[in-house]
């Protein structure tokens, strides 16, 4: 098997970087022979993972964090389509968040992560896909392993990704100030939701979450029966509510409990459809595995089993 590994030094708040060398040395140990490249850029994952596949290279590893592993993701299909079906994912988790390896079993570290790497097998994973526009209304594509949500959630990840020195706090505490900050400005926004054939529905939402993965939000557990693997996608509905109530259901994303508030629904399918249903002149705003920029409308789907990931 042909390695390439893609490092993202400034994930972790820069972590990655300041232990990469000694990372890659365990994973020599571990997996054998392999090349690397690290990224400098934003997107840049996504480029070396297609040319590495180009290339020959038949398992691609990821190190750093959520956001780094859904640019590699990415990196994997051209066109709507994969560059090799028979080529591989592994992740070594090392970000802020690692929101998918906790779904994924895989323990907090890098060497917790390389461990689950020594003569595992790839499985068959399922892929999203999402067409959306942006700010300026710019349609654009892309795929995820985990979690796409908008409302408050959107706006949070907005937020985040503009904090600077404060995601050096962590994946949870970052996300949950950047929460309270966005709460206080955040508005209701009322969200045609169509899935599959069997779900057509407008309401005012102060989350909404299209659940590849189970986690989000630096170890929030937004959708706690979710599978990677199942063909549907689990998509939770938060509908409005007060502020108290935001931040008591809030609270109980942290352990999954609040699928069970009669304000909170779950749905499943492999289509889904996203419209604002009026105008407010600002954009409902999609954040797809923790990055920002996208907003709706939007439309899903679930490829079943479109990936082989090493878990």
């Amino acid at each position: 098997m042909k390695t390439f590994i893609i490092v993202n030094p400034h994930s972790g708040g820069g972590r990655t970087g300041r232990v990469a060398m000694s990372a890659i040395a365990q994973l020599r140990v571990a997996i054998g022979a392999c090349d690397v490249a690290f990224t400098t850029r934003p997107l840049e994952a996504m480029t070396l993972a297609r040319a590495a596949l180009d290339r020959g290279y038949t398992r691609i590893v990821a190190m750093g964090g959520d956001g780094t592993t859904n640019e590699v993701v990415n990196g994997f299909f051209r066109d709507g389509t994969a560059i090799n079906a028979s080529a591989s994912l592994s992740i070594v988790s090392s970000g802020t968040g690692g929101d998918f390896r906790r779904t994924m079993g895989i323990g907090d570290g890098i060497a917790a992560s390389i461990a689950r790497l020594r003569d595992v097998p790839a499985r068959p994973v399922d892929v999203g896909h999402v067409r959306y526009v942006d700010a300026q209304g710019m349609q654009h594509e892309r795929f995820f392993l985990n979690v796409a949500s908008f409302g408050l959630s959107g706006d949070v990840v907005n937020r985040v990704a503009s904090a600077g020195p404060s995601r050096v706090f962590g994946g949870r505490l970052t996300y949950v100030l950047g929460a309270l900050s966005a709460l206080i400005r955040h508005r209701r926004v009322t969200v045609r939701i169509t899935i599959d054939s069997h779900y057509d529905n407008s309401a005012d939402m102060t989350i909404g979450a299209i659940c590849n993965g189970r986690f989000f939000g630096g170890g929030m557990m937004v959708a706690p029966d979710a599978l990677p693997d199942d063909g549907v996608f689990d998509v939770v509905l938060l509908r409005a509510t007060t502020r108290l109530g935001v931040i008591a259901r809030m609270s109980e994303l942290v352990r999954g409990t609040h699928v069970a508030h009669g304000s909170v629904q779950v749905a499943r399918g492999a289509s889904v459809v996203l419209t604002a249903t009026e105008s407010t002149g600002e954009p409902i705003r999609l954040e797809i595995d923790g990055e920002n920029g996208a907003c709706l409308p939007a439309h899903f789907t679930l490829r079943r089993h479109a990936l082989l990931v090493h878990v």
